[in-house]
């Protein structure tokens, strides 16, 4: 999938009042591994069960820091 369909979205849903959480993919992975481990899977699922829409993906992440880097420095 092309990474502006999700970005666009999870804007789109933000505007519309929703919360939204991207979430690069390995970030996901290893913070459920670490909850996991440490016996407390439950309370890092419901952190990423919170918003109405969680996009997880490497790609769309990145547009979003580089977006909002050419924010700050133009």
């Amino acid at each position: 999938m092309h990474a502006t369909a999700p970005l666009a979205c999870g804007q789109a849903m933000i505007v519309a009042g929703y919360a939204v959480r991207f979430v690069p993919d390995m970030t996901l992975v290893a913070d459920l591994a670490k909850a996991h481990t440490s016996g407390k899977p439950d309370e890092k699922l419901t952190h990423f069960a919170m918003p109405k829409l969680l996009i997880v993906d490497a790609v769309v992440v990145t547009a979003i820091l580089e977006s909002l880097t050419h924010q700050v420095h133009p």
